[in-house]
Formats: C-alpha cells, structure tokens, sequence
C-alpha cells in the first residue's frame, strides 16, 4: 500500500514549507572514517516520525552518528517549529576504539542567525559550544544511546556547569603506539604487564588526561593496562598490542 507523504521535504533546496531550520553534524576517527546526522525543525513537522521527512540509521556501518526518536535511531529527524528549549538525545556506535571527533558542519534558517548549539558529554558532565569548535572524545568500542545530547539552551540543564560524572579510561592501540585517556581525574600512574606478571613499562607522576605510550618493544601479545588517577581509582584493561 502506498503512504501520502510530503514529496517537497523540508531538506531539499527548492521550495521550502514550514520555515525550516536544519543542523548537521558530523562524526570523524583518526583513520578518516566519517559519517553524519541530521536535525530539522519546522512548522509542518512534529516529534514523532513523519513519512517523507524522518530517515531511521541503516543497521550496518563501523561508525554511526545518530539522533534518538523514542527508541528509533535517526540518519535524519524532523522535530516540530524550533524552541530553544529542545533536547535531542545523540549517540554512536563504533567498532575500534580511539579518538573521534564531532563537528557542527552545516546550519540554515535559525542556526545561520546566531543561535547556539550545544553538545552535553554524560560522560565527562561537561557542554561544549559548537561556537568554540569541535568536540573531541576517547572511547571504547560498542554502541552508546545516552552519551551526548543536543541542546540550544544551557538554562535546561539548571548550571551551565555541571558537575561531571564517574572518570572513565579508555585504552586503545593507533599508529601511534599505545594511547591511555581518562575523562575526569588525571593520570597518575601507568603500568604494563604481560600475562605472566612482567613489567614492560611504567611511568609515575604523570599528572595528565592522556598519555601515548610509544617505546615498547614487545611482539603481539596481551598485555595488562593498570591506571591509577590523582583520585586514587584503579582500573584494569586488557589490550591486544
């Protein structure tokens, strides 16, 4: 059966309806992988799913940027008229771990006119300003649903600086060697064991967020990640070397 939908979308260049106002971000790794969402607002859209104008994620892919629609993942969501006051839940999913990076790339209607952009991080309980550049992040790999959301308002969230939540570490393999991140408390001190307790590095006193650790001279192995932060917190993680 055929759906009567709005063949002249919101996205389009040519005849626009509704007064819409359009966001894209974007989401790029280390190695050059790339991919995209976007957020539209108009006076002929609502928050729920709209034939013609909404596009759920494809299931597949090694890197996905991607709005939440109740339970949907959205490559594209059209909301109702834009207010201030919106909250879009954003999240991802990866298959490697490293460094990604997510970027405000192109904006029209209300998001050309001075209206600010925000991207709260549930995890380092921080919001950045799209104004102030890109935003930058360590991860593990897997699929996250409720790590970021978009906002345009930082009076929603009550502070506009809150506080952040319980340190993660992220440790991961790249062409740099090996690379230990955390997202709150600094490092203090790293140790590397193979897996039968011999210790390939170490390093105190380090009093950093990130560290690369680029002079080992082991062969591909297991090896033991232990983290200890200027707070006291130990973690423990596996990595293929």
């Amino acid at each position: 059966m055929r759906r009567n939908t709005n063949t002249n979308q919101i996205f389009r260049q040519a005849q626009p309806e509704g007064n819409p106002s359009k966001l894209t971000l974007t989401i790029s790794a280390e190695n050059g992988a790339y991919n995209a969402t976007v957020l539209g607002y108009s006076s002929v859209t609502t928050n729920d799913f709209d034939f013609g104008y909404d596009g759920k994620a494809f299931a597949d892919g090694a890197l996905q940027l991607y709005t939440l629609q109740n339970t949907d993942k959205m490559v594209i969501q059209a909301r109702a008229a834009f207010t201030d006051t919106d909250r879009v839940l954003t999240g991802f999913t990866t298959t490697q771990p490293g460094t990604y990076t997510i970027s405000l790339t192109d904006k029209t209607g209300t998001f050309s006119t001075g209206q600010s952009v925000y991207l709260k991080d549930s995890v380092t309980g921080t919001v950045h300003n799209f104004a102030d550049g890109n935003y930058s992040f360590a991860t593990e790999a897997g699929t996250f649903n409720d790590r970021f959301e978009v906002l345009y308002n930082t009076t929603v969230l009550g502070t506009a600086t809150p506080n952040g939540s319980a340190n993660q570490v992220v440790v991961y393999k790249n062409s740099n060697g090996l690379q230990v991140s955390t997202t709150n408390a600094a490092i203090k001190t790293i140790t590397l064991h193979d897996i039968n307790g011999r210790v390939l590095y170490k390093k105190d006193n380090i009093s950093q967020n990130q560290v690369t650790v680029n002079d080992l001279t082991t062969e591909s192995q297991v090896i033991l990640v232990n983290v200890i932060t200027q707070d006291g917190a130990v973690t423990n993680k596996k990595v293929v070397y």
